[in-house]
């Protein structure tokens, strides 16, 4: 469903990572980690169409793709109802009655019925979390792309997200690519687990594969080690 062939991002005269080659089966769910400034969520841009690749080639098994941004992305103009009517009439043909109907319906999947007429700011970060989740997956995409879902909320909180993308992953069928730092959510979340740095990717394998892995890379990340080949010396 998404496949990676010797992708490479340069910016200027510093290539950002080279040669990265990736596979994500229909209806997997991959999580991409790996060090602040490794080039995660230039990849994952990347796999959107919303950057371009320096060298190699990224193809998809769909043009139904759905996005969800680290910092949420949402209209602070527009109410809840309204940021999610939003990617309906833009992409989809569709009355205006069976949208709102599927707007409901959504905000019930998320948890924020009874919210249409709020806007952002007047919901906590988890609920405006959430309402990109929604507004990520209200055009039934194919494949999900999700930048740091998890980040900058509490641990329950972050459970709590972890759980809904994989119920609503259940109900959509989508492929998922999440980039995260949270060691915890990405073996809540991912079927395969992959590192980024120093340039180059690292597949982890299952959650019980990459708590067991024997590369260092893997190791130092995952236990944050002071020391080691992601910051020079070994352990």
């Amino acid at each position: 469903m998404i496949h990676l062939r010797g992708v490479g991002k340069q910016f200027q005269d510093r290539w950002i990572f080279r040669d990265v080659a990736l596979e994500v089966a229909p209806k997997e769910s991959a999580v991409l980690m790996g060090p602040s400034g490794s080039g995660k969520s230039v990849l994952l841009k990347m796999v959107a169409g919303l950057l371009k690749p320096s060298h190699g080639e990224i193809t998809l098994g769909s043009d139904n793709v759905g996005m969800l941004f680290q910092k949420n992305a949402l209209f602070d103009s527009l109410s809840v109802e309204e940021n999610l009517l939003f990617p309906l009439n833009e992409r989809k043909q569709i009355k205006k009655a069976a949208a709102k109907d599927l707007v409901r319906k959504f905000l019930t999947f998320v948890g924020l019925d009874g919210c249409e007429d709020l806007f952002p700011d007047e919901i906590s970060g988890g609920m405006q979390k959430r309402l990109g989740i929604a507004r990520a997956l209200i055009v039934e995409p194919e494949i999900i792309l999700y930048d740091e879902p998890t980040a900058g909320l509490d641990p329950i909180t972050s459970r709590l997200i972890a759980d809904l993308i994989l119920e609503l992953k259940k109900q959509v069928g989508s492929t998922l690519l999440t980039v995260t730092n949270d060691v915890q959510r990405a073996y809540q979340i991912g079927n395969q687990i992959y590192l980024l740095a120093q340039g180059k990717l690292i597949r982890g394998g299952t959650p019980d594969q990459v708590a067991r892995s024997e590369s260092p890379e893997i190791k130092q990340f995952i236990y944050g080690l002071q020391t080691g080949p992601l910051t020079g010396g070994l352990t």
